[in-house]
């Protein structure tokens, strides 16, 4: 699911950087919301399920970090793009939002004692 959220969000933003034309932006920064939707619910939800700490915890770390980047967020996107330009700032946004998927792939692993889904290949 991260993956695909990843996608989203990479997808969209470069739709609004690649076409800065009010459709095309707005069909793209519905791609984005579309993508962050699920991000925050599935970090509670691996927090809650950390072995490494307990529970509670877990989730106020990843709360902290969550607000940390809340308020970061937006005025390191407004300084790249008072520097630079507001696309190179939506770009670099968009490549954190690779970095999520890429790093998804590398959680994803397999619990002893859990089987893991066969998929059958897609045909078309």
């Amino acid at each position: 699911m991260l993956q695909i959220s990843s996608a989203l969000i990479a997808g969209g933003l470069l739709t609004a950087i690649l076409l800065p034309y009010l459709g095309p932006a707005i069909v793209g920064f519905l791609l984005v919301g579309f993508g962050i939707a699920s991000v925050t619910p599935l970090a509670y939800s691996a927090a809650g399920r950390a072995g490494s700490v307990s529970p509670g915890v877990a989730l106020a770390l990843v709360s902290t970090i969550g607000y940390f980047g809340f308020l970061l967020g937006p005025p390191l996107i407004g300084m790249i793009a008072e520097v630079f330009d507001l696309r190179i700032s939506f770009a670099l946004v968009a490549v954190m939002g690779v970095a999520i998927g890429v790093l998804a792939a590398g959680i994803v692993v397999k619990r002893p004692g859990v089987a893991v889904p066969a998929v059958a290949p897609v045909t078309l």
